[in-house]
């Protein structure tokens, strides 16, 4: 795994060495975050639409704003991959709540949204995924509503 040395927060493309975020985020104090991960293969985004359809449903669903139109998305996502020179691998997008200097359950009456994206060069199949591997699986009762990914998992 090589993350990659430019990474994307709230507005900003930046060395990794400069990104910083509150400890007072949300998403750090309350796990009020959502987040996605889309393949990159031969420099192209594996269903970038559903990814972003399943981000819109996830952050209405939890109540932050969304940011950003599916376009804006898609560019930072391609600027994100260019800058870092990926080819294959993935793109990690996280949005939070925000910071607001204080730790406060209900939070602001309006939300600014934290956002972090990084680009990282890494093979999409392993050898174990090649070859297989031989598991015990149980079901999963914890979290009925797969159609969201939060962090809060």
């Amino acid at each position: 795994m090589t993350i990659g040395r430019t990474v994307y927060l709230s507005g900003n493309f930046c060395p990794v060495e400069d990104a910083t975020i509150s400890p007072f985020d949300r998403g750090f104090l309350f796990a009020h975050a959502a987040y996605e991960v889309t393949s990159v293969y031969d420099g192209r985004f594996i269903d970038m639409e559903g990814h972003l359809s399943r981000l819109r449903r996830t952050l209405e669903g939890i109540s932050i704003p969304n940011p950003y139109s599916d376009e804006q998305w898609a560019e930072i996502h391609s600027e994100l991959v260019d800058k870092n020179g990926v080819e294959e691998g993935l793109v990690y997008l996280e949005v939070t709540g925000g910071a607001y200097g204080m730790r406060d359950f209900a939070g602001p009456e309006t939300f600014s949204p934290t956002v972090f994206l990084y680009a990282d060069a890494r093979p999409l199949i392993g050898d174990l995924a090649r070859e297989g591997i031989k598991a015990i699986t149980l079901g999963d009762t914890r979290w009925k509503r797969r159609y969201m990914k939060t962090v809060q998992l």
